[in-house]
């Protein structure tokens, strides 16, 4: 019923706005009748944004089934899941790179501001958390979502022509190079974590079967 009111809004908006309602619902490609792999990247990229906020969410489900519920574990799962939903929407609908600018008269800058000060956040509240486990993971991707940001403002702002590097295809490689290899390790390591408190589960419900034993069938 949900997703039928969707399509009814969506439906209603093409309309009221007078934008063809195949424009809404096809995938971009087939609208710009493009090849399939252009964009693959960042197709890539929101689909492991998808997979992150699903492995959290469930093992915070997990966790709350499991009567460890209001530990800070399954907090850490829960605002990473939130954390990544909120990457995910800004990368498949361009928030920071358009929608905010353009529609809203928010600069691109405090978005991306706002964005570091959640990732602060969840640093701040959970390090110890994550430190008792590990945290090196989570820091080498960060650092290189960071550098993303930083090679697109320094492209934005032309400063790759004062090196000489201007209109290569080097400015593109650092930028969603890096933002590709920090999104990989923010999965990976999100992943991990959800292993290592999943196994503690199933050690608690099943505590004469062995950690590394094999699941029942």
């Amino acid at each position: 019923m949900g997703t039928l009111l969707f399509l009814t809004t969506v439906y209603f908006f093409s309309v009221s706005r007078k934008i063809p309602f195949e424009l809404l619902v096809r995938d971009t490609n087939a609208i710009s009748q493009l090849p399939f792999y252009f964009g693959s990247l960042s197709t890539i990229g929101i689909i492991l944004w998808a997979m992150t906020a699903s492995v959290c969410f469930i093992t915070a489900t997990v966790l709350l089934t499991g009567s460890r519920s209001g530990n800070q574990s399954c907090f850490f799962f829960i605002c990473a899941g939130l954390l990544s939903s909120l990457l995910l929407v800004d990368d498949a609908f361009m928030l920071h790179e358009s929608v905010f600018p353009r529609f809203l008269l928010i600069s691109n800058s405090i978005v991306l501001g706002i964005y570091a000060l959640s990732a602060l956040l969840f640093f701040t509240l959970f390090f110890r958390f994550m430190w008792q486990r590990s945290i090196v993971p989570l820091m080498v991707s960060g650092t290189c979502l960071a550098l993303s940001i930083i090679f697109d403002k320094v492209h934005d702002n032309h400063l790759f022509d004062a090196v000489g590097i201007s209109g290569h295809q080097i400015p593109f490689l650092l930028e969603d190079g890096f933002k590709l290899l920090g999104i990989v390790g923010w999965f990976g390591y999100f992943f991990m974590m959800s292993a290592i408190e999943l196994r503690k589960v199933r050690a608690v419900a099943n505590p004469a079967q062995p950690e590394n034993a094999p699941p029942r069938m």
